[in-house]
């Protein structure tokens, strides 16, 4: 599977700087993270230092980590390596700008995730079967690229209603049922985000082992 997400608007960029410590609560902004001086770049443009994100593996990729759990009904990935680097905005950041993590997972098939803030191509995902490609550009499945099994005519997924996340837990709670996305899928995409992460940081292969919860070295 092949997921990316590129937006080169810089949405971090919340502007007022002149802003003092005297202005804001830097204290209970730290909470329990390492003491900084105040500097208001990170109180406006947090999302880019690592003291409070995993950057955009964090950001941007766990939306699509739960995409691929979602589509292809799979467990915990099983290890991860990343790479990446700061090529486009040459500001305050500590994070990547530009970063790419490959995901092993047990069910036998590897996702790769790339994000770019230096260009705006958009996101998307492609999944990649030896019947056929799925396109969530065209919403269609179709033998391309498939073997002697290809699928032979296309077939288009038609849309359906959405529904509202927060009335769904709402009416969860009320009646003391699952809701649509349980805890379970929450921490799946959380532990993918963060095994990218690691990898990334670690410069190794990272690999989560279910029964400790843990993420240790390959």
């Amino acid at each position: 599977m092949e997921i990316m997400w590129n937006d080169s608007n810089p949405r971090w960029n919340k502007g007022n700087f002149e802003l003092t410590e005297q202005d804001v609560d830097w204290k209970r902004f730290l909470m329990n993270r390492p003491y900084r001086p105040f500097d208001p770049h990170r109180y406006r443009e947090w999302q880019l230092y690592r003291d409070y994100t995993n950057g955009t593996f964090a950001l941007l990729g766990t939306h699509f980590f739960d995409v691929v759990h979602w589509f292809l009904q799979t467990g915990y990935p099983a290890s991860a390596v990343a790479s990446g680097g700061k090529y486009v905005w040459m500001d305050h950041r500590e994070h990547e700008d530009t970063a790419t993590a490959l995901l092993e997972y047990p069910e036998g098939f590897q996702c790769q995730y790339t994000s770019m803030l230096g260009n705006s191509t958009g996101s998307g995902c492609r999944i990649y079967g030896t019947n056929g490609t799925f396109s969530d550009a065209t919403w269609t499945i179709s033998g391309s690229g498939g073997g002697k099994d290809a699928i032979k005519e296309a077939i288009k997924l038609t849309p359906e209603p959405g529904e509202s996340h927060v009335r769904n837990w709402l009416e969860a709670v009320r009646a003391r049922t699952q809701p649509a996305a349980p805890v379970e899928a929450g921490h799946k995409h959380a532990v993918a985000n963060i095994l990218a992460y690691q990898a990334l940081i670690r410069g190794r292969k990272m690999r989560y082992v279910p029964e400790t919860r843990s993420i240790v070295e390959a």
